[in-house]
């Protein structure tokens, strides 16, 4: 283990050790076809819980505080008591992948692992792709889990000092994306559809819009 990785490592236990688990129960969202349930079953926290995500779209969303921008841990407190179903995350509107909760009989707490948040104001919602199962409430720590923050701090200038005009603009380009978009790319298919430039002709025609990176193969520059 390298000195970084174990100075990441020691700093992760140090803010695990005093972050503050925060809980935001689900009764308390916003709910689209989900129903609040306060007896039915035991072990819950807050007021009551949600349920049964019927209907695929079905959801429920709660508003979350982040003190600073960074990677939080965040947690589910479900009972999938009719059998193990997976069900869609989402962190401010966007999709965050689907998660799957096993069978159990009560409710337990899922780790679902690091999300970003802004500093805030942030939604943390679930979405019935299976649905029918409970939730109970979100949990996240009140401060960001450092170890699992994957961003670099980038350089404001290139290392070359001779880095051509189009080379510096690239630069800047990349750095105002970086930690924040996905860039979209496309590989020619050289031997398919002939020439690899008609791929990007293609899209261009079909969307009106140009990937933000494309990759291409010299060999067809080359008299070799």
């Amino acid at each position: 283990m390298n000195s970084l990785s174990l100075l990441l490592l020691c700093l992760s236990f140090v803010l695990s050790t005093f972050a503050k688990k925060v809980y935001y129960e689900a009764e308390d969202g916003k709910l689209n076809g989900v129903t609040v349930f306060k007896s039915d079953l035991s072990g819950f926290s807050g007021t009551g819980y949600v349920g049964r995500f019927e209907n695929p779209g079905n959801s429920v969303t709660v508003t979350v505080d982040a003190k600073e921008n960074g990677m939080y841990d965040l947690s589910i407190i479900y009972c999938a008591n009719m059998g193990q179903k997976i069900n869609s995350l989402t962190v401010n509107g966007q999709s965050a992948g689907d998660i799957t909760f096993t069978e159990n009989t009560g409710f337990e707490e899922l780790n679902i692992g690091a999300i970003y948040l802004k500093a805030g104001k942030n939604t943390i919602g679930l979405t019935a792709s299976w649905g029918w199962m409970w939730v109970d409430a979100f949990v996240i720590n009140d401060t960001p889990n450092a170890a699992k923050d994957v961003t670099s701090k980038l350089n404001p200038t290139l290392v070359n000092p001779k880095a051509i005009p189009a080379a510096k603009k690239l630069y800047d380009f990349l750095k105002s994306n970086y930690g924040k978009r996905i860039l979209s790319g496309q590989v020619g298919a050289a031997g398919q559809a002939g020439d690899e430039g008609q791929e990007i002709q293609r899209i261009q025609k079909a969307t009106g819009k140009l990937p933000a990176v494309w990759n291409m193969d010299f060999i067809f520059e080359s008299n070799d």
